[in-house]
């Protein structure tokens, strides 16, 4: 018996709906049960070892600028540093700066308590001595040194 026009449509209806379907939920590859675990991603490993970091860092902009000496280190109950700071610029030209000492414990790791940022104006070609003392015995100590924010 033949079909009427109108059965004929609806079937063609469903079968264009049915494959619609398939077609959407297989370019959804998560939503089809397949199991696809995902990983957080991981960091990057440092190229430069920490040994390798420089104990008295300066923030580029001024890494022209900065001359530092030998430090002077007393170890006792505490550590204490004092480092010479010269300005290499010409007469009349200071600068504002902020530095801060970071002290380290004998394990590597930073000492919880630490000195916040002290405030420098820096006068050309005169010495200036930064100075910090960890708050708790220390075995490493490292400088560090921006413009004045």
């Amino acid at each position: 018996m033949p079909r009427s026009p109108h059965a004929l449509a609806f079937s063609t209806l469903s079968t264009l709906i049915a494959l619609s379907t398939f077609v959407v939920l297989s370019a959804l590859p998560g939503c089809h049960g397949r199991s696809d675990p995902k990983a957080p991603i991981g960091a990057m490993p440092d190229q430069v070892a920490r040994s390798q970091w420089p104990q008295v860092e300066v923030e580029p902009a001024l890494a022209g600028w900065i001359a530092v000496e030998r430090p002077i280190v007393e170890q006792g109950p505490v550590m204490k540093v004092s480092t010479p700071v010269r300005l290499l610029s010409d007469g009349g030209e200071y600068a504002r700066v902020q530095y801060r000492y970071v002290f380290y414990g004998a394990n590597g790791a930073p000492l919880r308590d630490q000195t916040g940022w002290k405030y420098a104006r820096l006068e050309p070609r005169r010495p200036t001595f930064f100075s910090g003392n960890s708050t708790d015995a220390a075995s490493d100590w490292r400088l560090e040194i921006q413009s004045n924010r």
